[in-house]
């Protein structure tokens, strides 16, 4: 009898312990379940953030790098042009120009010389070199041509545009370039700056009758 029962109770509680069981593996699936999915819907709800930002910085390169200044296609002597480029800003005015069969004893390599007198501002928020500045600046007798670059460093007598400037400071000093001989001349940027996105386009045109 004893025996009986101490079986009956043996089973008993085993029915009870695997009901429990049960359960505390139902409650431990559950509360798995939910954390996978949590962390799934964090992952999710990262990755269209990090989406936003990226899209954001994006925009924000883009609004940066891109030029708000217009092309000026269309000066002449006595204008000024505003430059936007990748190095900074800039504004040159074109003073005076002279067309010249030789200077200093020295010939063109092409037809004539055209020596002009220029202002440059920098108008960017750090100091630049004039030199930089006016790297892709050249003058030509075609607006389609490459055109030729300054080369005043081979004239004594040419004040050469040089040096560093200084936030809104400006220096005046001369341009000189060899050109074919025309009806008109031009100082412009290098064919290509436009292509490559580094500066807008400004253009003088240069009468022959007007350069002293």
């Amino acid at each position: 009898m004893r025996k009986n029962l101490i079986i009956g109770i043996t089973l008993l509680l085993s029915i009870v312990l695997t009901a429990c069981n049960g359960e505390n593996d139902e409650a431990n699936s559950e509360t798995a379940n939910k954390s996978i999915e949590s962390n799934s819907n964090n992952s999710m709800e990262g990755s269209e953030k990090s989406g936003e930002d990226n899209k954001n910085d994006d925009t924000t390169n883009n609004e940066t790098t891109k030029s708000v200044t217009k092309d000026q296609l269309e000066l002449g002597i006595g204008d000024t042009g505003k430059f936007d480029t990748t190095i900074g800003k800039f504004e040159v005015t074109l003073d005076k120009a002279k067309v010249l069969e030789e200077l200093d004893g020295e010939s063109s390599q092409l037809d004539v010389l055209i020596l002009m007198d220029l202002t440059v501002k920098n108008t960017s928020d750090e100091t630049q070199l004039v030199e930089d500045l006016l790297e892709s600046t050249v003058a030509s007798d075609d607006v389609d041509a490459t055109g030729s670059s300054n080369s005043a460093e081979y004239f004594d007598s040419v004040e050469a545009l040089k040096g560093e400037l200084a936030p809104e400071e400006e220096i005046s000093g001369q341009f000189i370039a060899d050109v074919y001989e025309s009806d008109e001349y031009y100082l412009m940027q290098r064919a290509g700056t436009q292509a490559a996105e580094t500066s807008n386009q400004v253009i003088w045109t240069i009468p022959a009758e007007k350069a002293e």
